[in-house]
């Protein structure tokens, strides 16, 4: 049957009141709770009237009043009776025990829902078991895990859900418990649920003092295992890298009492870690004073390094280094110190025999810088008297290749004119003849003409003589100086120059330049055979001009790519033999190069296989 609201039995109250009473066709009834109020119809109010509070909880709630319309008598109270008195008192106070019951039943029904609510939201796993081990009541954690609805689990024995047997678990503390009447736990893992499981019984005792059941918590607590065994693990990691230390390990506490003694300090200090756990370790120091002031200055700054002298067993002394650290607890806490030692006998051995050897030395160095000082003052006189030598050599060279040049030219002058023939015929004997004494002539003004400009370079003398040049049209001129001398030797000549370089224009000496591409060329020609090939290549790296010059001639063993450039050097094969030179014209051009600050190279894969001779210089754009 569905139960009346408050609302309902007020409206009921009010519509039975009037029939109760002596008058009831003049008789009107209100009810009032709180802010809400019920009247029987028609109702007006009158000056005859009755009413009795409605009390709830020792608090006035409301009124019950009762109305004639109309006068009457007077009787007991004004026109009402002493029975009516009592029954509208009635009434009143039973709406208030009704209220209050009904309030208390609310209170019960929330404390009921919320017990339900926690008992269910708990991710625990808890049952409340009678005395024959059956699940009176059980949580969702607990259903959800066996996969059950917690109706379901009720009435059933707590060992055949959680461990799926027929006997209660040997370890479960369900009789003691019954018996003892005191909680136990107890921890294990359970194969049902795949989990490491804390089970803790508590006893439910009636109002006569009996045990009747018991609560079952049961908690998983797999990853707490987990951690412990990490932690083990780690642990025995920990100690086992400290007793595999070569260092010497000790800890103390902040009492600088000693908790933890590798190895390593029981074979240096000859205790055994049982005869020092626990006692002060000024044991381990000659002088105490300077361990406590280790101990001081760590714990400060939380870390400190020192050398110290220890002490041991048998009483003898040794240096170590101590690299000491504090040591915290979980909470940040200073717990301790960790010193890490290391026995520096052998290093101090060492460093005496080092500072030994130094003072030696340093003597040995004051003996030499003597020495030395005697040496450079020989050596700046041999220098200078070099320096006058070299520089007589040059005027030497200068004034002798001026010497020789006036006649050389009369020389070649007359050889050219007997040669052209201008005075009259000349048999071929003479012609040949004639023409040896040109081509000689020649040679040898070319290396007066070499020698004077090594002299130049060699005395500093021999200055750049910039201008504006245009890459292009140099290359293209060098190319038409060599041009006949190949052609006579069917030598084909290939210009490759992208044409973004054939406008490239910067400062340079374009004469030094003209005699470096001239000097490269002829040098191909010279050494390239009758029908080879001449390449020339240029391009611009960044803020570099790059010019390389192939051939398809002799090449050059890779053990004389270096002296090609050397001075009066003429490479030591058959061809080369063959073809006159000065030995200056290579030793010329890497000096022209390296007066615009650049550098020349030689490569060959050996001989018969060409050689390729590349400068490179800095450019700067206009």
């Amino acid at each position: 049957v569905k139960r009346k609201t408050l609302e309902e039995v007020f409206r009921d109250v009010v519509a039975l009141i009037p029939p109760a009473w002596q008058y009831p066709e003049i008789t009107r009834a209100r009810l009032r709770f709180d802010k809400a109020g019920y009247v029987s119809e028609p109702f007006k109010e009158t000056e005859w009237k009755q009413s009795s509070d409605i009390i709830v909880g020792g608090e006035r709630r409301g009124t019950v009043e009762v109305y004639y319309l109309e006068s009457r008598p007077e009787l007991d109270e004004g026109p009402f009776l002493k029975e009516e008195r009592q029954l509208i008192d009635g009434i009143a106070t039973t709406l208030g025990e009704a209220i209050e019951h009904r309030r208390t039943e609310e209170k019960i029904r929330q404390a009921a829902e919320e017990w339900r609510t926690t008992f269910d939201s708990i991710s625990d796993f808890v049952s409340l078991h009678g005395k024959d081990y059956k699940v009176v009541r059980a949580n969702k954690a607990l259903a959800d895990a066996l996969k059950m609805k917690p109706g379901e689990l009720v009435g059933k024995h707590c060992y055949e859900l959680i461990h799926g047997t027929k006997e209660p678990h040997p370890d479960c503390p369900y009789e003691q418990v019954q018996k003892t009447k005191k909680p136990s736990t107890v921890e294990f893992f359970e194969p049902s649920l795949g989990m490491y499981i804390q089970c803790s019984l508590s006893h439910i005792i009636n109002e006569k003092g009996e045990c009747t059941g018991t609560v079952h918590i049961i908690k998983d607590i797999t990853e707490r295992k987990q951690a412990e065994e990490a932690l083990r693990e780690s642990q025995e990691y920990a100690k086992n890298i400290i007793d595999s230390s070569l260092d010497m390990i000790v800890a103390v506490d902040n009492k600088r009492r000693i908790t933890e003694f590798n190895h390593a300090a029981e074979d240096a200090f000859g205790y055994h870690r049982d005869e020092v756990i626990g006692k002060h370790i000024n044991i381990l120091y000659e002088n105490p004073k300077e361990g406590l002031a280790v101990h001081k200055q760590t714990i400060v700054s939380g870390h400190h390094v020192q050398e110290i002298l220890n002490r041991h067993r048998n009483g003898k002394t040794f240096p170590s280094m101590i690299s000491s650290s504090v040591l915290r607890d979980s909470s940040g806490e200073v717990v301790g110190v960790m010193g890490v030692s290391r026995d520096i006998t052998e290093r101090k051995l060492a460093e005496e025999t080092l500072q030994k050897a130094h003072d030696e030395l340093e003597m040995r160095v004051e003996e030499r810088t003597a020495d030395l000082a005697i040496a450079n003052k020989q050596l700046q006189k041999a220098k200078e008297t070099a320096e006058i030598a070299t520089q007589a050599k040059s005027d030497f060279l200068a004034g002798m290749s001026h010497e020789l040049r006036t006649p050389l030219n009369a020389i070649i002058g007359f050889s050219e004119i007997l040669s052209d023939q201008t005075f009259g015929e000349l048999n071929q004997k003479q012609l040949k003849y004639t023409n040896h004494v040109l081509t000689s002539g020649r040679h040898l003004l070319a290396l007066i003409n070499d020698i004077l400009d090594l002299s130049k370079v060699e005395a500093g003398k021999m200055e750049l003589e910039l201008s504006t040049v245009a890459i292009g049209s140099l290359l293209e001129d060098s190319l038409v100086m060599i041009k006949e001398k190949a052609y006579i030797h069917r030598i084909s000549l290939d210009l490759r120059i992208p044409d973004e370089l054939s406008d490239l224009k910067f400062q340079a000496d374009e004469r030094k330049l003209k005699q470096i591409m001239f000097n490269l060329l002829s040098n191909a020609v010279k050494f390239t055979p009758d029908g080879g090939t001449i390449t020339v290549e240029g391009r611009q790296e960044k803020d570099e001009l790059v010019v390389a010059f192939s051939d398809t001639g002799i090449g050059i063993k890779h053990e004389d790519l270096e002296r090609v450039f050397g001075e009066f050097e003429q490479i030591d094969s058959t061809h080369a033999r063959k073809q006159q030179g000065t030995g200056l014209g290579l030793a010329l051009t890497r000096r022209m190069v390296e007066l615009h600050g650049g550098r020349i190279r030689a490569e060959s894969e050996g001989e018969g296989k060409g050689s390729t001779f590349t400068f490179v210089i800095p450019v700067e754009t206009e």
